[in-house]
């Protein structure tokens, strides 16, 4: 190659190593800038001992000291024991370096958990695992989202697990943790969890709890017990990784991406939720995590899709409410998720919520009010009593139609149901006795 043809190579790899730190190029390459420091070579003996847990260095070394075709890139200048950067692209390097470090950069792990049908909250012994350690024992990361350990986790903290061969490198203290697990039963890669505001620990904790292995458990990360948790719905980690042929993370350990895929994943678990009918606290804790990663406030429009959806077929379908009583019986006879209505298709679940709106008035069950908007038609929402993550159903004996105030008041507020059957629900609301009809004629 051509020395014109080296150096373009090399500022082609030099930013994406420094966005991908997972690759080993940006490991030595990061490893040697941080050994530099303004000083001018350092000694091939630090390199190697700064980078003693990469097991590949020597070939991966020679690999960026090159001007082979075949080389990773041009980078080195290797002279006896002493390492300097390659002058063409020093400038170029030092540079992508200080942007690198400009931007906070704080990695983010997704970190391979075996699976646990009990949600990571009791011990289970898999014995489809393919981690050997979980077959054999229950894996520590099994109580990784009990957050009531007795003797372990406090007021603020949770203690959890994970199971790699080496601490992360780039991790740094207060930083993001996400689970992913290979679901036995479907065989199916998922997002499950996350941790924030992790520390690792140097010193793993153990405590006795019968039926680990020696009757012990221990703990190596240590998270903010508000900033964690379970997601209620697991996501598809194919969703994620950054082509079909990669693996998303290693079978045992973890691998690094940047702050945004944290950010995305919380955007689709509360998309997610804002279909599910969900309770408000899962949401709302959703939204506090999403803040403390990204440093922003969250814009929850995003998260209105279905009731755009739910608008538009309120001014499509038929205001006969005969008709509409009939739908709604039929519904358990109509096994489909999606209907076509003048070419488009809708989610089922949104043309029944519209229907039921439609049935009652586009007024609130609570206090009568129609909210009249500015061009034309009503607004009003749909809540459900029994939430769609807990299989609750869009039926007419699980949905309430409530102004805005009211639907936040059942969400947020203190509620006890008396009674629920499909013609009525009888409740207690921050002290006051409701009975709503649920009745569809």
């Amino acid at each position: 190659m051509i020395e014109k043809d080296i150096i373009e190579k090399a500022k082609r790899k030099i930013p994406k190593w420094f966005n991908s730190p997972n690759q080993i190029g940006s490991q030595i390459v990061i490893n040697y800038m941080e050994l530099l420091n303004g000083k001018s070579s350092i000694s091939l003996s630090d390199l190697e001992n700064k980078c003693k847990n990469i097991e590949t260095f020597n070939t991966n070394f020679t690999q960026l000291s090159g001007k082979g075709q075949k080389n990773h890139a041009k980078i080195f200048v290797r002279n006896g024991s002493i390492v300097t950067l390659w002058e063409p692209i020093a400038n170029f390097l030092k540079s992508e370096y200080e942007k690198y470090k400009s931007t906070n950069f704080k990695p983010v792990i997704i970190a391979n958990i075996s699976y646990n049908p009990t949600g990571w909250r009791s011990l289970y012994l898999n014995p489809k695992a393919s981690h050997s350690y979980a077959t054999e024992f229950p894996g520590h990361e099994s109580l990784n989202f009990n957050f009531d350990k007795k003797g372990v986790d406090t007021s603020n903290e949770v203690y959890g697990f994970v199971q790699w061969t080496a601490d992360p490198k780039f991790f740094n203290k207060g930083g993001t943790i996400i689970f992913y697990s290979r679901n036995t039963d479907t065989r199916k890669g998922q997002i499950v969890g996350i941790y924030c505001n992790t520390e690792i620990l140097n010193h793993h904790k153990y405590i006795d709890w019968k039926g680990f292995e020696n009757n012990e458990i221990g703990f190596n990360l240590k998270a903010q017990k508000d900033l964690s948790m379970l997601f209620p719905i697991p996501l598809d980690a194919n969703n994620y990784k950054e082509s079909k042929k990669k693996r998303l993370v290693g079978q045992i350990g973890y691998s690094y991406y940047r702050n945004e895929i944290a950010e995305v994943i919380i955007k689709d678990q509360l998309y997610e939720l804002s279909k599910s009918g969900v309770q408000k606290n899962e949401f709302d804790k959703l939204k506090n995590i999403f803040s403390f990663i990204s440093g922003k406030s969250l814009d929850e429009n995003i998260f209105d899709y279905d009731l755009k959806q739910q608008d538009e077929l309120v001014e499509l379908l038929s205001s006969d409410k005969s008709q509409i009583i009939t739908d709604l019986k039929n519904l358990d006879k109509d096994e489909t998720e999606t209907v076509t209505i003048n070419q488009k298709v809708y989610k089922r679940d949104n043309k029944t919520l519209a229907q039921i709106k439609i049935l009652r008035d586009f007024e609130c069950q609570i206090c009568s009010k129609k909210i009249k908007k500015e061009k034309g038609g009503f607004y009003i929402e749909a809540a459900h009593i029994k939430p769609k993550n807990k299989k609750g159903k869009e039926t007419p004996d699980n949905i309430l139609i409530l102004c805005p105030n009211h639907h936040k008041e059942f969400d947020y507020g203190s509620r006890t149901i008396i009674n629920h059957t499909k013609d009525f629900i009888e409740f207690i609301m921050n002290g006051v006795l409701y009975k709503l009809n649920l009745r569809i004629e």
